[in-house]
C-alpha cells in the first residue's frame, strides 16, 4: 500500500507499506473529475501536477490529516499506479479494507457550499439541500468509501465540517436507502445480497464495468478484473462469485463440559425450556454455589443440540463464561470463530460489536446462550458506566457496559446462571427467577456474607448446617466434606494432591492442559504421572474435564477450600512460587503474533496479580507476568486492567530497586496507559520518573533513556505544549540518529511526530490569527522496549 506524506522538502511523496507496517492513516473520498484536471501517481512521482485542480484536494486532505496528528494520507487517484493491471487489480480487491482500516475517512464535497454564520453566531443550515443533492451519493464507488470506515466526516468546498456519519446518519439513510445498522458497522454478512446489490442500484461508474468491480468488497469477493467484458458479463461472474461462496456452517456447540449421563431431571430444567422456547427470551437461575445451576444450564444445552430437523442440528448454541470480562470476551471470540463470521481474526476487529451484530440478524438461525457465573454486578454493569449514565463521564472508558452485548432478538434466547438474584433480575428484565434454594438461609444474606472477606467465606463454609438425608453423626460442612475426599487422595495419590494444589492457583475456568505437564513432581523427584493424577481428580469431581479434553474447570468452592488447606498447612507460599514461575515462562510479550495465546491465558495472568510471592526471586517473576500482561491489555484497548497489572513496577521495585532498568520499563509503560486514558498529569509525572531514574541509571545517551525523552516530548506534543516538546523530540532525533543510525524506524518515527508537531504549530498559528479552530487528537506511541 502506498501512502502521501509531506517530506522534509515540503513536497508530497509516497511512501510504500506492506502488511503489519502500515501506519494509521487518512483516506479521502471523492468524486473524479475530469481525467486532465486529477493528479496521477505520475506527477506525484516526478513532482508535477501542482497546477491541476485535483491538488487541492491533496492539499485538503493533508491539512485535515495533520490536524488529526496522521502524517500519512492515501487518495486513488495518485496512489495507485494504474499503468499496472496487476496493481491496479490489487487495489481494487483491496479496496473496502483499505478504507475500513483508515484512522479517518474525509469526504470532499466540492459540489456543497457552507453559508456564514447567523446573527446569532450559531452554524447556518442552509447546506443541507445541496448536500442532499450532492453528485458524491450518485456515484458507484463511494458507496463503500462510506461503509466500510469507522469514522466519516463530510467537508464543504470551502472545507467546513458539515458533520459525520453518526451525526448525519438518518440524513444518509434517507439519501442513500442504506440500512441505519450498516452505517453503523454491521457486518455485511447481515444483510441479504439483494439488498446489498439495492443500495448500488441508482449509481453510476465511469467504466461500465466498475458497477460490479465496487461492489467486490461489499460482498467480500476477490476476482480478477476483464475491463472490455462490459457489465453485464462482470454482473454474471459477481453473482456466480456470491452463489458460489462456501455455505454458512451448520449449528454446533461452544458447551465446553461433558453431559453428566448421571443427571436427575428437575422441575426447574422443565421451566427453563418453558421460557426460552419464547422469542428474544431470557431466563436466570440462581442459588447458592454448588446447588446444581451450571449442570441444569450443561443438560439443557445438551437437549437442544438434540432436537434435529433433516438429520442436522437445528440451533446454535453457545456457552460464555462470565466470571470475569476477560472470559467475558474470550467466550464472544470462540463464537466468532465458530460461526466463521466476516472479520472475525482482524486484530483491530471488536469482537463483542461483531458477535452482537451476527446474533441479532435472523438469517444465521436460532440460537441459545448460556451465560455462566454472572455472579458479579460490575463486570454487566461497571460503575464508571452507571456514573456516564448520570451525565458524568471520564476519559478512556468503554462506552457500552458489557450487558449491552447480550442482545435480545427473535431468534435467540439466553439463559443466566448466577449466585445473585440482583444481578440476574438486572440482566434478564424478569423478577421471577428460577431459584435453586439451599436450607434454612436466604440467598441474599449467604451471598452477602461469603463475598465479604476470606474469613467470612471460611466460617460459613466450615459450619455444620445439618442434612437430614445423612448420618446425624457425620460432618455437614462444605470444608469437612471435602477434606475428607481430600485427604484420602494425599494419601493414596500423592501426585494427584500436588496437581490439585497448583490447578488451585489458576482461574478457575479453562485451565489449560498444556501448563499442567512436568510441573509438579513425584516425593523422590521423579515424573509424575499426569494422565493417572487427571483421572484421579475428575474422578472425585474435584475438577471437571472440557468436551475437547484440553482444558480443566475448578468449582469455586473446591478451589476456594484447597486454597485454605494449603495456607493452614504453610504449604501456600510453595505453590505461588510454583504457579508464578509456570506462568512467567508460559506468557508470552504482548506481540500481535502472540495475542491468541495471550488472549487464552490472560484470565490466569489476571489470578497471578492475587499470588504476589512473600519475597526472593519469585517477585521479579510475577512483576514480569504481570508487565507482559499489561503489554497485551494496553494494546487490545483494556486500558483499566493494563493500569492495574502495570502497577507490578511496585514489586519490580521491590525485587530489584527504583532504578534497575526493568523497573524503569514498568514505569514508563504504566505512563503509556495513563496517558491512553486521558490522566495525562498522572502519565507526565511517571513519564518524568521514568527519565530521571533511566539518566542516572544508564546515562543521558542511551536508547532506554532517549526513549524516555521521546515518550514525553509526545506526551507534551498530544497535550498542545509544543513549546515544551519541541526541544524534547529534538534531543530525541539526535540522539536516535546517532546511537541508532537514521533509516532505523524508530528514528523514522520521531522524525515524523517532530515534522507533525512543527506542522501543527505553525497551524495553530495561523488558526489563532483567522480564529480557525484547530482539532489535535494524537494517535499512538506503543511500547518501545521490554524487559
Amino acid at each position: 500500500m502506498r501512502l502521501l506524506q509531506l517530506n522534509d522538502a515540503g513536497e508530497f511523496s509516497l511512501v510504500e507499506y506492506v502488511g503489519k507496517s502500515i501506519p494509521p492513516y487518512a483516506i479521502l473520498s471523492h468524486r473524479w473529475g475530469a481525467d486532465d484536471e486529477e493528479v496521477t501517481f505520475k506527477d506525484i512521482v516526478k513532482g508535477t501536477g501542482k497546477s491541476k485542480a485535483g491538488y487541492t484536494k491533496i492539499q485538503f486532505c493533508w491539512k485535515q490529516a495533520a490536524r488529526n496528528d496522521l502524517q500519512h494520507f492515501w487518495i486513488d487517484t495518485c496512489c495507485i499506479d494504474k499503468s499496472s493491471s496487476a496493481e491496479l487489480s490489487e487495489a481494487i480487491n483491496s479496496m473496502f479494507c483499505w478504507y475500513q482500516d483508515a484512522a479517518r475517512c474525509y469526504v470532499y464535497l466540492p459540489d456543497v457550499s457552507d453559508s456564514p454564520p447567523n446573527e446569532d453566531g450559531k452554524s447556518s443550515q442552509r447546506w443541507k439541500p445541496s448536500f442532499k443533492k450532492s453528485k458524491w451519493f450518485s456515484r458507484g464507488w463511494t458507496l463503500q468509501e462510506l461503509i466500510a470506515p469507522a469514522s466519516v466526516e463530510f467537508f464543504s468546498k470551502q472545507g467546513t465540517r458539515l458533520g459525520d456519519k453518526r451525526s448525519l446518519e438518518q440524513s444518509l439513510h434517507e439519501i442513500t436507502g442504506i440500512a441505519i445498522q450498516a452505517l453503523r458497522g454491521s457486518p455485511m454478512s447481515c444483510f441479504t445480497a439483494d439488498e446489498r446489490m439495492s443500495w448500488a442500484a441508482r449509481r453510476e461508474t465511469k467504466r461500465e464495468e466498475d458497477a460490479a468491480y465496487s461492489l467486490l468488497g461489499i460482498f467480500n469477493i476477490h476476482m480478477p478484473l476483464i475491463y472490455g467484458e462490459g457489465q453485464k458479463k462482470a454482473f454474471i461472474r459477481l453473482r456466480k462469485e456470491i452463489e458460489e461462496r462456501p455455505a454458512k456452517p451448520l449449528p454446533s456447540s461452544t458447551v465446553p463440559f461433558r453431559r453428566d449421563d448421571n443427571f436427575i431431571s428437575r422441575d426447574s430444567l422443565d421451566r427453563v425450556r418453558q421460557i426460552c422456547a419464547r422469542p428474544a427470551a431470557r431466563a436466570a437461575l440462581v442459588g447458592l454455589g454448588g446447588v446444581g445451576k451450571s449442570q441444569i444450564a450443561i443438560e439443557y444445552a445438551y437437549q437442544v443440540r438434540d432436537e434435529l430437523q433433516g438429520g442436522s442440528p437445528m440451533t446454535w448454541v453457545f456457552w460464555v463464561h462470565a466470571g470475569t470480562q476477560a472470559r467475558f470476551e474470550e467466550g464472544y471470540r470462540r463464537i466468532a470463530e465458530t460461526t466463521r463470521i466476516d472479520g472475525f481474526d482482524s486484530p483491530k476487529v471488536d469482537v463483542l460489536r461483531l458477535v452482537r451484530n451476527w446474533l441479532c440478524d435472523e438469517s444465521n438461525g436460532r440460537w441459545v446462550m448460556i451465560v455462566d457465573n454472572a455472579d458479579d454486578s460490575a463486570i454487566f454493569f461497571p460503575p464508571h458506566y452507571e456514573t456516564q449514565a448520570s451525565g458524568v463521564s471520564s476519559p478512556g472508558q468503554a462506552a457500552e457496559p458489557l450487558s449491552d452485548f447480550l442482545p435480545q432478538s427473535p431468534n435467540g434466547s439466553i439463559l443466566i446462571t448466577s449466585r445473585s438474584r440482583d444481578v440476574a433480575r438486572r440482566l434478564t428484565g424478569r423478577g421471577d427467577c428460577l431459584v435453586e434454594r439451599a436450607p434454612r438461609m436466604t440467598i441474599s444474606r449467604y451471598i452477602d456474607e461469603v463475598c465479604r472477606n476470606d474469613h467470612d467465606r471460611a466460617r460459613l463454609l466450615t459450619k455444620d448446617v445439618g442434612d437430614d438425608r445423612r448420618d446425624g453423626r457425620a460432618s455437614n460442612s462444605i470444608i469437612a466434606t471435602w477434606q475428607i475426599s481430600f485427604a484420602h487422595i494425599r494419601k493414596a495419590m500423592p501426585t494427584a494432591a500436588r496437581l490439585l494444589s497448583l490447578m488451585s492457583l489458576f482461574d478457575r475456568q479453562g485451565i489449560p492442559e498444556s501448563l499442567l505437564h512436568n510441573r509438579y513432581w513425584r516425593d523422590d523427584g521423579a515424573k509424575a504421572d499426569f494422565e493417572e493424577d487427571i483421572h484421579t481428580l475428575t474422578s472425585f469431581s474435584l475438577v471437571e474435564m472440557s468436551a475437547d479434553g484440553h482444558e480443566f474447570e475448578m468449582h469455586r468452592l473446591v478451589q476456594f477450600s484447597t486454597k485454605k488447606w494449603l495456607e493452614l498447612y504453610d504449604e501456600l507460599e510453595e505453590w505461588k512460587e510454583a504457579y508464578v514461575t509456570l506462568m512467567d515462562d508460559s506468557y508470552p510479550v504482548g506481540r500481535h503474533e502472540n495475542w491468541v495465546v495471550c488472549q487464552a491465558l490472560f484470565p490466569h495472568a489476571q489470578s497471578v496479580a492475587a499470588c504476589r510471592p512473600a519475597g526472593g526471586r519469585t517477585v521479579q517473576a510475577w512483576a514480569s507476568v504481570l508487565f507482559k500482561a499489561a503489554w497485551y491489555a494496553g494494546d487490545m484497548g483494556k486500558y483499566k486492567e493494563a493500569e492495574e497489572m502495570d502497577r507490578a513496577l511496585e514489586g519490580r521495585e521491590k525485587a530489584l530497586g527504583k532504578e534497575h532498568p526493568n523497573t524503569l520499563t514498568s514505569v514508563s509503560n504504566l505512563a503509556l496507559v495513563l496517558q491512553y486514558q486521558g490522566k495525562y498529569e498522572q502519565a507526565e509525572d511517571m513519564n518524568r520518573r521514568a527519565l530521571e531514574g533511566s539518566e542516572k541509571a544508564l546515562g543521558k545517551e542511551h536508547p532506554d533513556t532517549l526513549t524516555s525523552v521521546y515518550c514525553l516530548a509526545y506526551l507534551l506534543h498530544q497535550r498542545q505544549q509544543y513549546k515544551d516538546a519541541s526541544p524534547l523530540y529534538q534531543r530525541a532525533c539526535a540522539g536516535y540518529q546517532e546511537k541508532l543510525g537514521p533509516d532505523h524506524p524508530t528514528t523514522q518515527a520521531c522524525m515524523d511526530h517532530y515534522s507533525s508537531l512543527q506542522r501543527l504549530w505553525k497551524l495553530e498559528a495561523l488558526g489563532s490569527k483567522s480564529n480557525v479552530s484547530i482539532d489535535v487528537r494524537g494517535d499512538s506511541i506503543h511500547s518501545l522496549s521490554t524487559s
